[in-house]
């Protein structure tokens, strides 16, 4: 797994649970602190970021950044057997 693919699928995560709390983007931005076009990169999978920005988009989220990562693993590993399913 690349990190350009990670990135996405985290980018998914943040997106679908950014939704499902009915949040914009600004408004994850203004309660994550991260500006919204940051935001709307890293949902796009078009940005790398620190550590602690992960833990401030998960805490808005109402997440900790451990269960962000482990919904990217299983999007991940849902995908890794998508891929083995069609070959």
């Amino acid at each position: 797994m690349t990190d350009e693919m990670l990135r996405v699928f985290l980018g998914r995560v943040i997106r679908q649970r950014r939704r499902a709390l009915d949040l914009t983007i600004a408004e994850l931005g203004d309660k994550s602190g991260i500006h919204f076009t940051q935001v709307g990169d890293i949902e796009r999978g078009r940005r790398s970021f620190r550590l602690a920005t992960l833990f401030a988009i998960a805490h808005a989220l109402d997440l900790t950044a451990t269960q962000v990562i482990e919904r990217v693993e299983i999007a991940a590993l849902i995908a890794g057997q998508e891929n083995e399913d069609e070959q």
